[in-house]
């Protein structure tokens, strides 16, 4: 069953690379992946860019994405955080869904990912029951930051 509504965020101004959510990425814009793959998905309605840029809008609207809106300036700022972002856009536009039970963020810079991982995190996500499910990429080895306990928990280790 398709209940689930893909979130992309993607504002246009960024600290470290300039319009990095549209830069070329084998010769697509870097926000191309994450849209073309979670329409893919085999439990997604709806992809949502969440986005301040026109140029942004209508680059992943050319790619099958919907932006109901373009976001207010307060939630493009270095220290916003995603969960206002989102709950910005659930109260604007998400609640008059009725048939959306998830809500799946997608980060623009994660090209690697495809339909089949969001897929695979969904159906986890039902299987356990879930609150959350995340997904992380880290450069050091993972028992370096981490303890999975035998209930296959994971805990961040204490400095």
């Amino acid at each position: 069953m398709k209940d689930t509504i893909a979130i992309i965020p993607a504002r246009k101004n960024s600290k470290r690379l300039k319009n990095k959510n549209i830069i070329d990425f084998l010769g697509k814009p870097l926000i191309y992946y994450s849209i073309i793959n979670a329409l893919k998905s085999k439990f997604i309605s709806e992809v949502i860019v969440s986005t301040d840029s026109k140029k942004i809008k209508k680059i992943s609207e050319s790619f099958g994405a919907y932006v109901p809106y373009l976001r207010s300036k307060k939630l493009c700022l270095d220290n916003s955080k995603i969960t206002d972002v989102i709950y910005d856009l659930y109260k604007n536009y998400i609640s008059k869904k009725k048939n959306i039970k998830k809500i799946i963020i997608l980060q623009p810079t994660s090209p690697l990912r495809d339909f089949r991982d969001i897929d695979k995190s969904l159906e986890f996500f039902d299987i356990k029951n879930a609150d959350y499910v995340t997904s992380l990429c880290i450069s050091k080895p993972k028992n370096w930051f981490f303890e999975i306990n035998a209930n296959n928990k994971i805990k961040l280790k204490s400095s």
